[in-house]
């Protein structure tokens, strides 16, 4: 894509086109991006970097944390890349919450540590590891677009190490399990057996093209799910969830809700069903 092209795309082409070159001679470190109850240094990568032109962008996932999480709540996060939903969570669970914060990609898990340091949380538990369903070594594509880096099958990548979150996680009640993994959730979720039974809510990304580079579908992340009791939404607008249909959930594309118990939820957020069951 010509450079002009994907100027021309941007909502702020000059701080795009700027934080390019910060990227590249590294003085992107020099600047810090406030959000919401925290910060995060500008460190070079796709998150920050997006961060850093528009720090607004990306917030629909934090204000669902805003709603959901409260005191002393446990959330663990999967697939954290440089921490911004681990460092939101972390302000809104306070001293006596935990997070447990995943990153199989050693880069990012070092940004992520950065930030956890700037922010001086201590309520966060950083793991660089890919989660799986078996313990050992497992190999992590790299993608020029770190955002999109995925565990790969094969012995192609960097070797990293992997755990099921049942041998990570201790067996605690666990408010809220968001799982985004680029389409590898099948294999987290049959490693996390107990940790999905502690769970209240799981947040888990849906994408069919994903799933099928994995040669499965995203059906059978839905039906995982429905089998151990939960009921499935997708966000709407104005704190509204829409039941998703397991015969049309390859339709969508994005993040879904598996919610253990509905009314406890509702009591929790004031989120309102308009086509639940």
């Amino acid at each position: 894509m010509s450079l002009i092209k994907t100027l021309s795309e941007q909502k702020y082409p000059v701080r795009f086109l700027l934080s390019r070159i910060l990227m590249r001679t590294g003085l992107c470190k020099l600047f810090i991006v406030q959000r919401n109850g925290y910060k995060i240094r500008f460190n070079p990568s796709g998150i920050s970097a997006q961060l850093w032109v528009d720090p607004a962008r990306m917030r629909w996932e934090e204000r669902f944390l805003e709603d959901y999480l409260k005191l002393s709540d446990r959330m663990i996060d999967v697939g954290a890349n440089i921490g911004t939903l681990s460092l939101r969570a972390s302000t809104l669970v306070g001293a006596e919450g935990e997070v447990f914060s995943f990153e199989a990609n050693p880069t990012l898990c070092e940004f992520i540590k950065d930030n956890q340091t700037l922010n001086q949380f201590t309520n966060i538990k950083v793991y660089n590891l890919a989660v799986a369903d078996s313990s050992g070594t497992i190999y992590f594509a790299l993608n020029k677009s770190d955002d999109r880096s995925r565990v790969h099958l094969s012995d192609q990548g960097i070797a990293v190490e992997k755990q099921p979150l049942d041998r990570v996680i201790p067996d605690v009640p666990i408010n809220l399990l968001k799982i985004d993994v680029e389409g590898y959730e099948k294999w987290v979720f049959q490693g996390a057996e107990k940790t999905i039974q502690n769970s209240q809510v799981v947040m888990f990304e849906s994408i069919p093209a994903n799933t099928e580079h994995y040669q499965y579908s995203v059906r059978e992340n839905f039906q995982f799910l429905l089998d151990r009791g939960f009921q499935i939404f997708k966000l709407g607008a104005n704190k509204t969830m829409y039941s998703v249909d397991i015969d049309r959930v390859s339709q969508y594309n994005g993040d879904l809700f598996a919610l253990r118990n509905l009314e406890s939820f509702i009591a929790r957020t004031g989120y309102r069903f308009p086509n639940a069951l």
